[in-house]
């Protein structure tokens, strides 16, 4: 028979797991977004008939898919489709109110429809129905499987995992609106030409540029909630408040700083602003994977290594790694926007950026290299653990080869691009502003995003080089 002290959830159908409502609501609601923002992309032209049934069922798909992975029970499901509508609420606002003809309409808020609340209703009611329907497609409407107690309970580091997810087409959106010059595209902050940020109509974003910057701040919302969700699970359980509130903490004040930051780059319209809220939009995503990291009972799970082992070399070259991507990601930051202001020494800035990414590929090979070297000699005593850390250093030496090839094609392309004029156009300029080349664009942004990538695994890479290293001075008892 199986011990009550050892489990969670025996009563069938009435406990529900927190952290898996949490991991499948917001899980879920990213998932929407992504189609969300791909099918309203300015260009397509698809009509509301065509965009709303794709979301639909975008979200069903990703609720069954959710449920299977998750297995939260149907009560549990009901109430992740519900969080996932009531997240979504931010970007569903923009149909809440009437819709100006782009062409006669200036600026300013437009009225709510006299049937909003009623549509917020109905699709909260719709969500909990998507979800539900989720679960049942995936057979997940028994109750939920019972799970060892913490620390065995992986399912706060898989709640922290999805928050990091969550900031990933954050970045991407941020590197688009960088490579297409849309930063200044949106007039005021954190209001949106004067109207409510959530409630700005849809058809006044047709103009490519004002859609990305809006969209942007959205995703960076659903963010800031998604964060916010994962403080207050963490502090307000006691066990996990103690184990990981003093590093959760501070995600959340990143989050928050980060969203100033980039308000602030509008409102003063400063480069230096924007450089220094791209590049630290970077390492909240790579903090936000390390965080899960710790989390995860098998990285805990890494107390002791027996024997005499040489780890300095290990955690050396993964710091030094890791420093080395922290200083390549602020230079890169610090072009991209300073370069179409005319500022001194951008020029300079660039020269230096294309110096360093050769000490940046030789830590990453070096790296990545101890890191499989240990992952293989030492994989009995790592057998948890040896196949993610052999996985760390694969990733540093693809992506690090893969940015290396891309940034040598964006400084091919940068160099060698026709100059254009003044600095990044504002809300005044759109008319008469110059679409930068698709190659540009395209290639900038890939290069941004992989570098993101880059810095996420290499700070993963210096987590595990420093659990190890404690791991191996710690006498084992």
């Amino acid at each position: 028979m199986r011990h009550q002290a050892n489990t969670k959830y025996d009563n069938p159908g009435f406990n529900l797991d927190c952290n898996r409502v949490l991991s499948l609501g917001l899980g879920v609601a990213v998932g929407v977004w992504i189609v969300w923002f791909a099918l309203n992309i300015p260009g397509l032209t698809l009509r509301p008939g065509v965009v709303g049934p794709g979301v639909t069922v975008a979200w069903l798909l990703l609720a069954t898919l959710g449920a299977r992975w998750a297995r939260p029970g149907l009560a549990g499901a009901v109430l992740a489709g519900l969080l996932t509508a009531a997240v979504s609420l931010m970007a569903f606002g923009s149909v809440l109110v009437e819709q100006p003809d782009p062409a006669a309409y200036a600026e300013g808020a437009a009225p709510a429809l006299p049937a909003a609340p009623l549509l917020v209703l109905g699709f909260l009611a719709f969500g909990a129905a998507v979800g539900g329907a989720g679960a049942a497609l995936a057979g997940a409407t028994r109750a939920i499987p019972p799970v060892t107690e913490p620390p065995g309970d992986p399912w706060l580091s898989r709640l922290a995992a999805v928050v990091a997810v969550v900031y990933i087409p954050l970045v991407l959106l941020g590197g688009l609106v960088t490579s297409t010059e849309a930063g200044m595209a949106v007039r005021g902050w954190p209001d949106t030409f004067g109207a409510n940020m959530f409630l700005y109509p849809i058809s006044l974003m047709s103009q490519p540029r004002i859609f990305l910057e809006h969209s942007h701040r959205l995703f960076g919302s659903l963010a800031g909630i998604a964060t916010l969700l994962l403080l207050l699970r963490v502090m307000l359980d006691p066990g996990a408040r103690r184990q990981f509130g003093v590093w959760t903490a501070p995600l959340f004040v990143a989050v928050c700083v980060q969203g100033v930051l980039g308000g602030l780059r509008v409102v003063q319209n400063n480069p230096y602003l924007g450089a220094l809220h791209g590049a630290f939009g970077q390492v909240v995503l790579a903090y936000a994977a390390v965080l899960a990291l710790w989390m995860s009972p098998m990285y805990r799970s890494v107390r002791t290594i027996a024997g005499d082992i040489v780890t300095r070399p290990l955690r050396v070259l993964t710091t030094g790694a890791l420093h080395i991507s922290l200083f390549q990601l602020l230079l890169g930051a610090m072009y991209r926007h300073l370069r179409r202001d005319e500022s001194p020494g951008s020029f300079h800035v660039l020269l230096t950026h294309a110096a360093v990414s050769f000490a940046v590929v030789v830590f990453a090979i070096l790296a990545g290299s101890v890191l499989l070297k240990f992952s293989r000699e030492h994989r009995d005593q790592l057998s948890p653990v040896a196949g993610r850390i052999r996985c760390n250093g694969i990733a540093m030496h693809a992506l690090v080869a893969l940015q290396f090839a891309l940034g040598w094609a964006a400084f091919i392309i940068v160099t060698t691009a026709d100059k254009r004029e003044g600095g990044v156009p504002t809300a005044d300029q759109l008319g008469q502003a110059h679409a930068v080349p698709l190659a540009e664009v395209l290639v900038g942004t890939a290069h941004q995003v992989n570098g993101a990538a880059f810095l996420v695994v290499a700070m993963l890479g210096w987590a595990w080089g420093r659990r190890i290293h404690k791991a191996a001075r710690r006498p084992s008892v």
